[in-house]
């Protein structure tokens, strides 16, 4: 895979996008790689940060789910909710509780289900009073 430099001034959004089947990777100034998922890509991506990109050299299945750790040298959930970008506490919440769910001693997975599910009603309830 050779990487496409973008210069001072370029803008990724004017870069080629896929037209085809071949996945593109991106390449950030913190040094992380993602593989954006067309065309959702603007709520997900500060592309002010994009210094690279690159089409794959195998068609990437799933892509979305997968992210590159070969750096970490273990990874918590705490670093998962950093990886995808969850910044929302009701749904990182709700993903720590079924991460674990009956594995931490105290509760059984019934009662960690629950609480996540009561999580994610207050998020949508949450959404609700957002909108009136």
């Amino acid at each position: 895979m050779s990487w496409t430099e973008l210069k001072a001034g370029d803008n990724w959004t004017d870069a080629n996008k896929p037209d085809d089947d071949r996945t593109i990777i991106c390449k950030f100034a913190d040094g992380s790689i993602s593989i954006p998922q067309f065309p959702r890509i603007p709520m997900m991506y500060n592309w002010n940060t994009v210094v690279a990109w690159a089409y794959s050299d195998e068609n990437i299945t799933h892509s979305h789910y997968k992210k590159d750790v070969s750096k970490l040298e273990m990874i918590d959930v705490y670093r998962v909710l950093d990886l995808w970008q969850v910044n929302d506490h009701a749904i990182g919440h709700a993903i720590k509780k079924l991460l674990n769910a009956g594995q931490r001693g105290s509760k059984d997975m019934q009662q960690d289900i629950q609480e996540a599910i009561d999580s994610l009603t207050r998020w949508q309830e949450m959404q609700k009073e957002d909108e009136a």
